[in-house]
């Protein structure tokens, strides 16, 4: 396989900045390496299609590190770090960020190129999340960060104080600020959650691309250096940025007046999201549930609110396809095998009736019976699949699970623990099957635990807030008399533990 090695020694947020158009080359069918100081080199590790080289010399060491490279072997070479670079640039760019991307020979793709992180840790952004954003309120989240090494702005304690007095009522706020982040990249979940951004020209702005949410974006309003125009240290805008101003002009009346309008006005805000293959912007997702006859009444009303939803989403989206495995007529096993009065499918069985329906460009997505999903649950899935092979969604527990929701709506409640859905690619679902336990039976617990684990361990993302809205209701493996005593209780819970010792997890349930 032939080889591309960048020469990106520094800093964190051009090295973020120039991952779009290393993915776009791991794409065609090349090895990607990048050479980094190590003092950045962390910034790469949730990105699995390049791989870092630590070049242990000083981050301006252009030069010798470009002949090191050359030394390794590799197929091209591609110097794309602008400072201190000592090679020509291909062309005069307004920006060092539109050089760094005419240097890698595509900085007329800068629009259409996504910044992917598929390899992200969800234990350790779920640990982010509960320290620093335990609870929301039904207001918006408005994420911030101020502070940067490159474009410092040196008002910005001062300018905090006004943007929490004056916009604090209208939104929930997080500031980036002066975190304590063990890794750089676990800013991305805290990124992910707000519904607007405001940032200096630093890293939390590139990364705020890989999720496209409208950000008001600020610069350093010094003079760049010799020879330079004052914009030239300035980020490429991109089309989620709802304005742009200097640091100077935030001082100013007008200029917060402007900062307060883009923001308060977020919510008409056009919904922008990061762009996508063609393939992916119209996936098809074929949606798999096991259809059974209801032992009650409620049981009956539950599920067909979850249909009535399911069917809504299939009218609205054309790509949207609705699978009801149906046990008496297509399952060629069943709980009954192992002596159960219930007739249960295996897991797996449903997974693959979805399989044989399911195109290679597709994504495959199972829930309950009685998931009720929200109503943009198609694009959600979309754009999280985008970035990702494998994802599950929680649940949040209702009242009544017909109310109209969207994901947003569901951010201000809690999550269960129960998974109520998950989704993959099919190629990734026929690489990885193995790893699931083949017996887990439907209708009873623990393979929803299972498999949240195993999808979190191959880089899977969880998608917060859940899609599911759910009904709390009492069931029938729940009850005290069946919890370890039901013949599916007994081989879900027996399987479990199997699985859960072999693989170092705690049995206990």
């Amino acid at each position: 396989m032939k080889t591309t090695a960048y020469v990106q020694l520094a800093r964190h947020g051009d090295i973020v900045s120039a991952l779009p158009f290393m993915h776009d080359k791991a794409k065609q069918g090349r090895e990607v390496y990048c050479y980094v100081a190590p003092a950045f080199a962390s910034i790469l590790e949730p990105a699995s299609y390049v791989k870092a080289v630590i070049r242990d010399t000083h981050h301006r060491d252009i030069e010798e590190t470009v002949k090191q490279a050359l030394r390794d072997g590799h197929d091209e070479v591609i110097a794309t770090q602008v400072d201190s670079n000592p090679f020509p640039a291909p062309a005069t760019c307004a920006n060092f960020i539109q050089e760094q991307w005419s240097r890698a020979g595509c900085l007329d793709r800068f629009h259409d190129f996504p910044l992917v992180f598929d390899r992200r840790d969800s234990d350790a952004e779920i640990a982010t999340l509960q320290r620093y954003l335990p609870t929301r309120t039904a207001k918006p989240l408005l994420v911030y960060g101020l502070n940067g090494h490159s474009s410092p702005f040196p008002k910005w304690k001062e300018f905090r104080g006004w943007l929490r007095g004056s916009l604090g009522y209208q939104f929930d706020m997080l500031d980036l600020s002066e975190l304590q982040l063990e890794k750089p990249h676990l800013l991305l979940p805290l990124i992910e959650a707000a519904d607007v951004c405001l940032f200096s020209d630093s890293l939390p702005l590139h990364l705020s691309y890989a999720f496209c949410k409208p950000t008001f974006v600020l610069h350093r309003g010094t003079p760049a250096g010799p020879g330079k125009a004052l914009q030239w240290w300035w980020s490429e805008p991109r089309r989620h940025w709802i304005g742009q101003m200097t640091y100077d002009q935030t001082e100013g009346v007008e200029g917060r007046r402007k900062i307060a309008l883009a923001i308060s006005e977020v919510a008409k805000w056009p919904d922008v999201h990061p762009p996508m293959e063609i393939e992916d912007s119209n996936r098809r997702i074929v949606h798999v549930v096991d259809w059974y006859v209801p032992q009650s009444k409620d049981e009956s009303r539950r599920n067909l609110a979850a249909l009535n939803k399911w069917e809504a989403i299939e009218h609205a989206d054309k790509n949207w396809v609705n699978l009801y495995f149906e046990a008496t007529r297509h399952a060629k096993r069943s709980s009954r095998d192992l002596g159960d009065v219930r007739l249960l499918p295996y897991l797996k069985d449903v997974i693959d009736f979805a399989m044989e329906k399911a195109g290679p460009d597709d994504i495959v997505c199972l829930t309950n019976a009685d998931s009720c999903l929200v109503s943009d649950a198609a694009a959600v899935l979309r754009r999280t699949m985008a970035n990702a092979s494998c994802c599950f969604s929680r649940r949040v527990q209702g009242a009544d699970g017909s109310v109209e929701a969207t994901q947003r709506e569901l951010s201000v409640f809690p999550a269960d623990g129960g998974v109520d859905l998950i989704a993959f690619k099919p190629k990734w679902w026929r690489e990885n099957c193995h790893l699931f336990p083949d017996g887990f039976l439907i209708a009873h617990d623990c393979w929803d635990v299972c498999y949240a684990k195993i999808i979190r361990a191959c880089g899977g993302r969880e998608i917060r807030p859940p899609l599911v809205l759910h009904e709390r209701h009492a069931n029938f493996w729940s009850r005290p008399e069946n919890l370890e005593t039901c013949v599916g209780q007994k081989n879900n819970r027996w399987i479990y533990r199997n699985w859960a010792v072999k693989n170092g997890h705690s049995p206990v349930i």
